[in-house]
């Protein structure tokens, strides 16, 4: 492991200079107390040999090449079952995959599978299909988890009444096992990717499942009020109105609207009854989130349980690099989700205050390491996730594109050069890289070794969702560099 040195380094450190005093939607009063003027984080690379392909600026040969090498070592190799359904964790060979049901990561996430999904559908691989009809699927199997909801018979502060998003990856079937279900974002991207598709490929959204699921996922938002609804959010481990779910609830909706104000209104007959979902419905459904979001950003919450307090005991959240699944999807649509400033502002947040030289934490605090609670972290060693570079590189890419700011270009490459950072020595993209547990290094080390801080991946590897965010990073930086290839052609 070493710190990245030489040109790209120099190259890296004055591109950070000139975006923050490019005033290129960055510098407002916000932004001036969350970003110095000398602002860097260094980069650690861990594979010496990706290190080699990485540089300040790439052509599209360059990265053909660069792709070409990491899809021969197996780094964007993923994976599913059978049944479409997906593990977080990706198992290496067919006979595992089928047979390795029972680890704490062998399971089937909504939110995972999904983006899992987008990744493969960008590299035009069929697989996708199958992984989103594998979640429709789950939940048609369940759906009295939203009908019940819906007529109000279930208690939405109850976490298993609630549809569930984790579930066995071979059978599809539920989980007995006690888990914080209460999951907006989640289950909202899933039908982000259902219309999604329906609207890029004209195609109408056919199917018993399909149809089922949207209708019935309105409703459901509808039923647990999802502007003021105390969920836990994409990291399961706070009760809070977070705006990392209703960024990505919004984006769901807004792909909805648009199907509806083109194909009309959307009808299912599930168990004997009709149900409906309109424009005028999805309209004031839309204004709510879109309210509730106005008074929270650019913060994660400004609300939240002040009785769960395992992982964070604060009742306002600032930072959260949650918040870039949302702008993701914005990014993928080519629309953007929020405001370019309000997108920038959040972004540099990010930057300023969870970036590290190994990746990007959670938010201030965090305890959990990827297998534990870990209360011996000081500030600064929150575990560094593996997928959020990639895809803050998706986001500046959308922005650069669509704003022909250069700077939003140069951006988008630093953060797909720090994706390319994470990639281990076995050519593999972890969760995380993590601070070793005390006790963990080698025995007969002497006392000035057991005390410095020593990063080393966490045990969840290699991850579906960060192999997927890199594979969705490079469909990015490919767009781009077409993107700016278009328009000197357009200016000789």
């Amino acid at each position: 492991m070493k710190a990245v040195s030489g040109r790209w380094h120099r190259q890296v450190f004055l591109l950070s200079i000139a975006f923050t005093l490019s005033g290129a939607s960055f510098l407002d009063a916000g932004l001036a107390q969350a970003r110095d003027l000398d602002y860097f984080v260094p980069v650690n690379f861990r594979n010496g040999q990706v290190e080699k392909f990485v540089a300040p600026t790439y052509s599209q040969s360059d990265l053909k090449k660069l792709k070409r090498f990491l899809t021969e070592k197996g780094t964007l190799d993923l994976r599913r079952y059978s049944s479409g359904g997906h593990s977080a964790v990706t198992i290496g060979t067919d006979r595992s995959l089928e047979s390795a049901i029972s680890g704490l990561l062998i399971m089937h996430w909504d939110r995972d599978n999904i983006m899992q999904a987008l990744a493969e559908r960008e590299d035009g691989l069929s697989q996708w299909h199958s992984g989103l009809k594998a979640s429709l699927k789950h939940h048609y199997r369940y759906r009295h988890r939203f009908i019940d909801m819906i007529e109000g018979k279930s208690d939405k502060k109850s976490q298993m009444q609630r549809p569930h998003i984790r579930y066995n990856a071979a059978s599809l079937d539920e989980l007995s096992e006690p888990w914080g279900h209460a999951q907006n974002d989640a289950l909202s991207f899933i039908t982000f990717l259902l219309f999604f598709d329906a609207l890029e490929s004209g195609r109408s959204i056919e199917g018993e499942e399909a149809l089922a699921y949207a209708v019935l996922l309105p409703h459901y938002l509808d039923a647990v009020k999802v502007e003021h609804d105390l969920e836990m959010g994409a990291w399961e481990d706070k009760r809070a109105v977070h705006a990392s779910s209703l960024l990505v609830v919004l984006a769901a909706l807004r792909q909805e609207y648009e199907y509806v104000t083109r194909h009309g209104t959307i009808t299912a007959k599930i168990d004997g009854r009709e149900y409906r979902v309109d424009e005028a419905f999805l309209r004031q459904l839309l204004l709510r989130v879109k309210k509730s979001l106005k008074s929270i950003l650019p913060n994660e919450y400004v609300e939240s349980d002040q009785n769960d307090t395992r992982a964070d005991k604060s009742k306002v959240r600032k930072y959260d690099s949650a918040m870039v699944n949302g702008l993701l999807l914005g990014a993928l649509s080519a629309k953007g989700i929020i405001s370019d400033k309000m997108t920038a502002t959040i972004l540099a947040g990010l930057e300023a205050n969870l970036m590290g030289a190994d990746g990007v934490a959670r938010y201030p605090h965090d305890i959990w390491d990827g297998r534990t609670d870990r209360h011996d972290l000081k500030r600064g060693q929150e575990a560094q996730w593996c997928h959020v570079s990639p895809l803050m590189s998706v986001v500046y890419g959308d922005l650069y594109r669509r704003t022909g700011h250069k700077v939003y270009f140069d951006k988008q490459t630093e953060h797909f050069n720090r994706a390319l950072s994470h990639i281990n020595e076995r050519y593999a993209i972890p969760e995380a890289y993590i601070v070793e547990p005390p006790g963990a290094g080698k025995a007969g080390s002497n006392a000035k070794e057991k005390t410095k801080v020593n990063w080393i991946a966490d045990a969840n590897e290699p991850l579906a969702w960060g192999q997927a965010a890199l594979r969705l990073a490079f469909n990015g930086m490919e767009k781009s560099l077409v993107h700016s290839a278009d328009l000197k052609k357009t200016h000789k």
